[in-house]
């Protein structure tokens, strides 16, 4: 443990606001003066870590230049120790807040050196690999997993005092006594994660509520325009409303779905907003706001985002508009408004797309024919319940990747199926019953193998 640098012996709570103070000072200064800032999250993460530590070789520095004033000798012991003292604090804060005393987290004591703690790796300090917390060479926690131990009251902001800028994993689920501010900072800290190291990775399922929070003070100068990624998806407990991230400007991906339960059937976001917040985010390629069933407005609000490519805005039941928003959108290959039953239009709008998926289902209200959206690439395809659509099914033989394909309770489409199953070699789900004007006899053969429930 020798030779590492120490940070003095400031608290852990005081010491991660004066880093956070200066980081944001640091940020604003180099976008002033035009300074490269990282290009995705990855990066992003890596320049706040340099930011951090060009901050800690000025305060070696410092410490140094005190040391020879005073006659301090250089063997790097009080380093050591005042590294040791820094993992105590900031890992017995964590402790404090436990209410379940697991046998590891007991043994957290601070009359014990720190390699004798369980469940604790640090990097630096000792070389021991044991489940639970990952401590860097500087006192900071890289992987935070303490799922079910009664962690709290903890809000999510005092996290900031022992997270490293280099985190890797967090993961704290039912913990309901874990809430607070989903502040931009502690968005763009849990996305990157994600980014970089997997979605599973950050972990927040079953906790107190979490709040989405608009830009502050408290942010520190966070270049909000450099992060483009926002992943808070299976967050079941997330809360606030989706104007928050409006003050992403640059992003290019948004995810907010709840997840699923044990049980494995959907949650619903207790997320509330207009889809009109988002208007502004030219960039986006990808929108996923499935089981936001608390978020409504026009999909006229995504008419201006050429680059969309996935779409999935499942059970918004509020949302209303029309297809006519996505005409033209040439990158966009996945379309879900499943039971958006307010939404209007005509499938003519969604021509010529390079679709490779569809979902429709439960749009009572769109009209069109079959033929507008028999897209050589379609793979999937659901239009249960959309009354109004026509068409002959003869126009799906040219999409001969398709693999699923639904048209239970569409009345008004007609045909024959067994071109269809003959020309579709990868069909592999297949439902159209309450169809009366398909002809199903000549093929009763080929569509035995189907499940037409």
């Amino acid at each position: 443990a020798g030779g590492k640098t120490s940070l003095g012996g400031s608290s852990a709570e005081s010491r991660g606001a004066t880093e956070d103070t200066e980081l944001g000072a640091a940020m604003g200064a180099a976008m002033a003066s035009d300074q490269p800032l990282a290009s995705d999250p990855a990066s992003l993460a890596s320049w706040v870590s340099a930011q951090r530590e060009a901050s800690r070789t000025k305060e070696k520095a410092a410490a140094a230049e005190a040391q020879v004033g005073s006659g301090g000798g250089g063997d790097g012991s009080s380093s050591a120790a005042g590294q040791e003292a820094r993992v105590r604090e900031r890992l017995l804060l964590i402790k404090s807040r436990v209410g379940k005393q697991r046998s590891r987290v007991a043994a957290w004591h601070e009359n014990k050196p720190v390699w004798q703690w369980g469940g604790l790796k640090t990097s630096g300090l000792v070389n021991r690999s044991m489940y639970g917390v990952t401590v860097d060479e500087e006192g900071f926690v890289t992987d935070l997993m303490m799922g079910g131990v009664d962690l709290g009251p903890f809000d999510l902001t005092e996290l900031g005092a022992v997270l490293s800028p280099r985190l890797r994993s967090l993961k704290l689920p039912d913990n309901p006594r874990v809430t607070g501010g989903m502040s931009p900072l502690v968005v763009a800290c849990v996305s990157a994660v994600r980014k970089v190291h997997g979605v599973d990775q950050v972990d927040l399922s079953n906790c107190g509520p979490l709040v989405l929070e608009g830009a502050s003070s408290v942010d520190h100068g966070l270049p909000l325009d450099k992060v483009y990624h926002v992943d808070l998806s299976g967050i079941s407990s997330l809360e606030g409303d989706i104007s928050a991230l409006s003050d992403f400007v640059a992003l290019k991906e948004i995810h907010l779905s709840p997840g699923v339960n044990d049980k494995n059937v959907a949650r619903n976001s207790t997320v509330v907003g207009d889809i009109g917040a988002l208007s502004s985010m030219a960039q986006l390629t990808r929108l996923d706001l499935s089981h936001c069933r608390h978020i409504g407005g026009d999909l006229a609000s995504l008419s201006g985002m050429a680059q969309l490519a996935r779409v999935d805005l499942w059970s918004c039941e509020t949302m209303q508009g029309s297809l006519s928003s996505f005409e033209g959108m040439a990158g966009l290959s996945e379309l879900t408004l499943a039971r958006c039953i307010y939404v209007t239009g005509d499938l003519s709008s969604l021509e010529g797309l390079p679709l490779i998926k569809l979902d429709l289902r439960g749009c009572k209200l769109i009209t069109g024919g079959l033929q507008n959206v028999a897209s050589a690439g379609l793979r999937e395809l659901n239009l249960r319940s959309c009354e109004f659509v026509t068409g002959n099914i003869a126009a799906l033989t040219r999409c001969t990747d398709l693999e699923k394909l639904v048209l239970t309770k569409c009345g008004l489409v007609e045909g024959e199926m067994a071109p269809l199953v003959t020309s579709c070699e990868k069909l592999s789900e297949l439902k159209f019953d309450r169809c009366p004007k398909v002809k199903k006899t000549a093929g009763q053969v080929l569509l035995a193998a189907f499940d037409m429930s």
